[in-house]
């Protein structure tokens, strides 16, 4: 096998599927660490430090305070893949680094550093002079160019790169190509002769030559944009091959934990007898031919293991527990559920111009129900008449009548996600127009907030009329709000809400916002926002159910109720309570099953919340990652505690490749009942 398919097979087809120790629920008997009777002894562990490969986020090389954010989540992005590859590490920030926080480490990670400071550049030079490495995204920096003997280009805007593919010059057990759709690069080439393109570009406009992607240099990597999200298999691999080669001793730390992964289900063949004495019977030959392969894996990553052929290790070990994941699907049964619904964030579906492509899939793999973003107070994917039509709508067309008759043709139903009050994508003229107007959020310090405020009349209509048209215009069957609070406990204290609220009390207060910050005014005035977001909530269901009264109305919602009411004004236990929705979805976005199921209880216990509540599963949310073997076990959790119907966040390549499949051996096999 040559060096680009070497792991990239493995990693591509499954390597989100790894298996915790919860996924598979042995008997108290067989819990524990008790070894396989005559099974291999085990080899040491390598010991290294755990700092050995160090992220930086980018801190004090930014100076927009949302570029500090995106940085962030770039690092805590790529720390997950290390983590998944069973790689040590530690992140810090650019101060960190600059006082000394890279001494013991010999791989150096920059996702997103574009001016490092003069004493952090100091830092880096005696990294790379006393034998580190560097991984660096994004640098547009000379001296740090410099450093890694590269001469950057420009910056290249607007090309919609689809993929970057490796070529020769790559290091051992990369993948042959990565997905990622990245809008721009910022252009580089090698400096001198001992730099090496090592991957280039795939799409984007037509041009004389291909654009580098990678550089490998003496100092590290130079890559030209940063990691997105998405293809996390293809990108996990990718940093175990850089680093691996960057620091060799890596290989053993990740295969150790390959190994680790196996080892701690427990007592290998019982784990396989009870997989396969669930398998329904439709597919018992599968699961048969599934066992004896792990079986042979089995032993033949601890065969590599202890010959030290780590890379060879981690392969088997991937194989190993993409079977078990697979195994462990097939072990799943379907259950009646009134809703299986997904999340699409782009409102384009999966294959932008091709919604029937996305709706058959979804379908097949036994989910009813789309909720498609459409509309925020900025912008629309469909034909308004009353907000600014999007960079989508133009591009692409009517998007909700294209997801509408789609989703018909699949037998899918499809529900408008309509983004209330946040205006964060709103043209700046208009966003001016509004705080002139007094209609924007303020805060407790007197900040205002790119958010219309909902006690604001003018506000409040435009959001409701904004609703009615898609329910006059469009064969939807539903409305989903989302943002239905304010931003948090900190908004909104503006002249407009002051009015109001002196208008309920009956009385003018002197200091303003102190005299409902704190005081005996204080829960009044929380109560006061709540009924502010639940009264809108009531007015807009009644009203579209004027127009059609069979269309339902819902909302995503936080999670952790009754706290969210004092912070958010999201009083959704009330919602329920007065029928004014038909079901909700609150976000339990977490990976402790433990936590979930605390969630999920609570959320069922409320009154009205049978066949209503149907909770959101962060698979690819920011504040979770979840396996598919971990999607499942939320599933069964949820219908544990009386739920009839789950949501997944969101549509995207990683789900549609890594967890649908799985999700169709079992627990989703069929679909039954009808969606709301």
């Amino acid at each position: 096998m040559n060096r680009h398919a070497y792991l990239g097979a493995l990693f591509t087809a499954g390597l989100a599927l790894a298996v915790s120790t919860a996924c598979v629920r042995r008997p108290p008997a067989q819990q524990g660490g008790t070894p396989t009777p005559g099974a291999a002894p085990q080899a040491a562990t390598p010991a290294m430090p755990s700092n050995l490969v160090v992220i930086i986020q980018g801190t004090a090389s930014l100076t927009d305070p949302g570029d500090r954010g995106y940085a962030r989540g770039l690092a805590l992005r790529l720390s997950r893949w290390l983590d998944g590859m069973g790689i040590r590490h530690t992140v810090i920030n650019d101060e960190q680094a600059a006082a000394g926080g890279l001494r013991s480490a010999r791989v150096a990670i920059m996702p997103l550093n574009p001016k490092p400071s003069t004493t952090e550049m100091q830092a880096l030079r005696r990294f790379v002079a006393s034998g580190g490495r560097l991984i660096v995204c994004y640098g547009t920096d000379r001296d740090l160019a410099d450093l890694m003997r590269i001469r950057p280009g420009i910056y290249r805007p607007n090309a919609a790169w689809s993929s970057f593919t490796f070529n020769s010059n790559a290091p051992p057990h990369v993948p042959r190509q990565v997905l990622q759709r990245s809008p721009n690069i910022f252009s580089a080439a090698p400096a001198d002769g001992s730099g090496k393109v090592i991957a280039t570009w795939d799409g984007g406009h037509a041009r004389r030559a291909p654009e580098p992607a990678w550089i490998r240099t003496p100092a590290g990597y130079w890559m030209t944009h940063v990691l997105l999200d998405g293809d996390a298999a293809g990108k996990k691999q990718l940093c175990l091959a850089l680093l691996g080669d960057l620091a060799p001793e890596l290989w053993g730390m990740s295969a150790a934990y390959w190994r680790q992964a196996a080892d701690t289900l427990g007592r290998f063949p019982q784990v396989l007898d009870i997989l396969v004495q669930r398998a329904e019977p439709r597919a018992l030959a599968q699961v048969n031919q599934l066992a004896a392969q792990a079986r042979q894996t089995h032993a033949a990553m601890t065969l590599a293991f202890n010959a030290s052929r780590y890379p060879d290790s981690i392969v088997l070990g991937i194989q190993l527990l993409r079977n078990l994941g697979t195994l462990y699907a097939h072990a799943q049964r379907p259950a009646p559920e009134q809703f299986r619904g997904i999340w699409n964030q782009s409102g384009t579906g999966l294959y932008p111009g091709d919604w029937p492509r996305t709706c058959r899939e979804l379908a097949g793999a036994g989910f009813n129900t789309v909720i498609q973003f459409v509309h925020s107070p900025g912008v629309a994917h469909y034909a308004s008449s009353s907000t600014a039509r999007s960079p989508v709508y133009h591009a692409r067309g009517d998007q909700l009548r294209a997801g509408c008759e789609a989703a018909r043709a699949a037998g899918l139903k499809i529900h408008a996600w309509k983004i209330c009050w946040n205006m964060e994508d709103a043209a700046p003229g208009l966003i001016r127009q509004f705080q002139r107007q007094g209609r924007l959020q303020v805060s407790d310090a007197g900040a205002p907030l790119n958010w219309l405020c909902p006690s604001h009349p003018a506000n409040r209509d435009m959001e409701k009329e904004s609703i009615l048209e898609i329910v006059r215009a469009y064969p939807v069957d539903g409305i989903q709000l989302d943002y239905i609070r304010y931003r948090d406990s900190h908004y909104c204290f503006c002249q407009g809400c002051r009015k109001s609220f002196e208008s309920k009390i009956g009385r003018r207060l002197r200091r303003w916002p102190a005299d409902v910050r704190s005081g005996e005014l204080a829960p009044i005035y929380r109560r006061w926002r709540a009924d502010v977001i639940s009264s809108f909530v009531a007015e807009v269901r009644q009203a579209a159910k004027a127009i059609r009264p069979a269309i339902a109305i819902s909302a995503a919602v936080y999670g952790y109720y009754p706290r969210c009411i004092d912070s958010i004004g999201q009083d959704w236990g009330a919602w329920l309570a007065g029928d004014n929705v038909d079901f909700l979805c609150p976000m339990n976005y977490t990976t402790d099953l433990t936590q979930f199921t605390k969630w999920t209880r609570n959320e069922m216990a409320l009154p009205g919340a049978r066949g209503r509540i149907f909770p959101g599963i962060g698979v690819t949310a920011t504040e979770s990652r979840l396996t598919p073997i971990q999607v499942i076990d939320q599933i069964l959790c949820l219908r544990r505690e009386g739920a009839t119907g789950f949501i997944l966040y969101e549509l995207n390549d990683s789900v549609v490749a890594d967890v649908l499949p799985l999700l169709k051996l079992g627990v989703t096999a069929e679909t039954n009942g009808k969606a709301p």
